[in-house]
């Protein structure tokens, strides 16, 4: 073969060699490329939006009867009598238990104690001693308390020898033809003489009596205490008082 000839059919060879390498290295770069490109698109790319399915709520099963359910009963009055207490005797008559018959006797004795323990008085609404003598009163009084009773209730008889005297309200009251004279009235440690009138009736220029709506009061503590000309005048003014409202 000629040198010409082999000249020209290395250098084409090598030609097309080249050719195809460039080829290659184009088609290999673009490969690249293109797998690179894939590879982005597909890590930039965002998911689809999925719609979550709604829960469905699961259909309750139907519950199985534990029991078979009994028809209503019918009332035990409808279907056979109540019972009671009282039993036919062969006559007819009706014989009633003996619990029944205890509580039958037990009730009217509860009512007929109740009845005789309440007071008398409760009724009229007085107290039990209402009306009743003044000699209790005087008698029952302690030591340091008699004696001003009595010396008070001295100078009362003294100045109105017609007034009788009761008991109203604990203590005890002189009246003349129904109207009030006075009271005496006994405490712890002091007696209250009450004259019944208005306080100008009783002229008090040394100040020894006290009160002005229902009467005088004079207040002692002792029998020295008791001052008997200004406790005369008082009383034989509170008699004529009464006497005058009579």
């Amino acid at each position: 073969m000629s040198d010409a000839f082999l000249v020209f059919f290395f250098s084409n060879r090598q030609g097309r060699r080249a050719r195809e390498g460039s080829r290659g290295a184009a088609r290999g770069q673009r490969g690249d490329d293109a797998w690179h490109h894939d590879r982005v698109k597909a890590a930039t790319k965002t998911k689809p939006r999925v719609r979550r399915a709604t829960k469905t709520t699961k259909a309750t099963k139907p519950t199985k009867p534990t029991a078979r359910t009994s028809p209503a009963k019918a009332p035990r009055s409808a279907s056979r009598p109540a019972r009671t207490t009282a039993k036919l005797t062969t006559k007819g008559a009706p014989k009633v238990s003996a619990r029944a018959g205890a509580k039958a006797k037990k009730t009217p004795a509860r009512r007929t104690t109740r009845a005789a323990s309440a007071p008398a008085s409760a009724s009229s609404g007085q107290r039990a001693d209402f009306g009743a003598p003044v000699d209790r009163f005087f008698a029952k009084q302690p030591a340091h308390i008699q004696p001003i009773t009595n010396t008070l209730r001295a100078l009362v008889e003294e100045a109105a020898r017609d007034a009788t005297a009761v008991i109203k309200w604990g203590v005890p009251v002189y009246e003349i033809g129904g109207k009030m004279m006075c009271s005496i009235s006994a405490h712890k440690a002091h007696v209250n003489l009450v004259l019944w009138g208005k306080p100008s009736a009783f002229p008090d220029p040394r100040g020894k009596l006290s009160g002005a709506k229902s009467g005088r009061h004079l207040k002692v503590t002792s029998v020295d205490e008791i001052p008997r000309a200004d406790a005369r005048r008082w009383l034989k003014a509170a008699a004529e008082l009464a006497r005058a409202r009579a």
